[in-house]
């Protein structure tokens, strides 16, 4: 058997008790949606063949333990007693896992091994209770190792006046310290419904650094990007070249209740962008008043970088970056989506 199907089956703790999954060594596809069980059946965790497991829906739910290596897909929306995920050891490069209005989740357990994966979050409405999961992913996300994408309604999305470059419109030019870690993009999106390509180049040479085309942007969202310095193609960069970040949108078409694309570009519909560097501090760093109208936070979430030949560049560690995304989103819910090292998102 390959394929189970058992949801709305009405399934609680008294049957799954009794029923042991292990001996479905063939068992690809298993969908236990809208059951009623607070654990998952026994067994799971052993089926060698196991790609795709659904328990949306499962509203006593509380914890999801050792699943197995073979996983590629995990859909755990609108579990809303679920406190606990634990990521496969050893997990699928392709691995996803979704959360989406799971506002009880307190822990992701085995995050803190993975590497080089990519964090999709929706940041909804204000919630009543701060989210007791969002300080560990925030700090596991911000660590450089990880991208990440975070949409934020409604706008503006308040991005702070201390970013290393920020301005009204869809593009900016900017300068790269000699060392880095990565780049976090933030831009307030206008009224328009588009797919928007992200293009970040070298003003120099007209080369391109880092291209993104696979997000849909929607109209009035705020968004926070991360890049890290390896996905970008540094070797077409000197350290006094000056770069340019621009957002191009495709035009989408409403058409007798379809969505078409138009295969023209042309400037996005952006309010407001910025670029902010995520870099460690130098020896010659300076914790000083970046400007004269801005007032240093204390702890300070940002640093200046000397440039050769622009003075000095705003920057924040990991861990200032960390303590300011936490700040900014502990009042809100998140609904949160985990993508494998080989997801065509980084």
């Amino acid at each position: 058997m390959k394929h189970l199907n058992l949801s709305n089956s009405g399934l609680s703790d008294r049957t799954t008790n009794c029923v042991d999954f292990s001996g479905l060594s063939a068992l690809w596809n298993l969908n236990l949606d809208g059951n009623k069980f607070s654990s998952l059946p026994s067994g799971l965790g052993f089926l060698p063949k196991l790609r795709y497991l659904y328990v949306q829906k499962c509203k006593y739910l509380v914890s999801i333990p050792d699943l197995p290596s073979s996983l590629h897909m995990l859909f755990a929306s609108h579990c809303k007693s679920l406190k606990r995920v634990r990521i496969p050891k050893e997990p699928k490069k392709n691995l996803l896992i979704k959360l989406d209005e799971t506002y009880s989740l307190e822990e992701f357990q085995g995050i803190e091994d993975l590497s080089n994966c990519f964090w999709y979050i929706y940041v909804g409405d204000r919630s009543h209770s701060p989210s007791k999961l969002l300080k560990s992913v925030v700090e596991v996300m911000c660590n450089g190792r990880h991208g990440y994408f975070i949409r934020i309604r409604p706008i503006p999305s308040e991005m702070p006046n201390w970013m290393s470059y920020r301005g009204e419109g869809c593009s900016l030019s900017f300068h790269l310290p000699p060392v880095f870690q990565g780049l976090v993009l933030w831009f307030d999106k206008g009224d328009k419904n588009t797919f928007d390509t992200i293009i970040i180049r070298n003003n120099s040479n007209g080369i391109c650094l880092f291209k993104c085309t696979r997000w849909y942007y929607h109209p009035k969202t705020g968004f926070i990007r991360y890049i890290s310095r390896s996905k970008m193609a540094m070797k077409d960069y000197c350290a006094d070249d000056e770069l340019e970040l621009s957002i191009y949108s495709r035009i989408i078409i409403q058409w007798e209740n379809a969505m078409l694309n138009d295969d023209s570009y042309q400037p996005a519909d952006i309010k407001e962008c910025g670029v902010h560097v995520i870099a460690g501090k130098s020896d010659s760093f300076e914790e000083l008043a970046v400007r004269t109208d801005t007032v240093m936070p204390s702890p300070p979430l940002y640093h200046l970088l000397p440039h050769p030949h622009c003075g000095s560049i705003t920057a924040s560690t990991p861990k200032q970056w960390s303590d300011f995304l936490f700040a900014k989103l502990q009042n809100h819910n998140l609904s949160s989506t985990l993508h494998g090292k080989n997801t065509y998102f980084i």
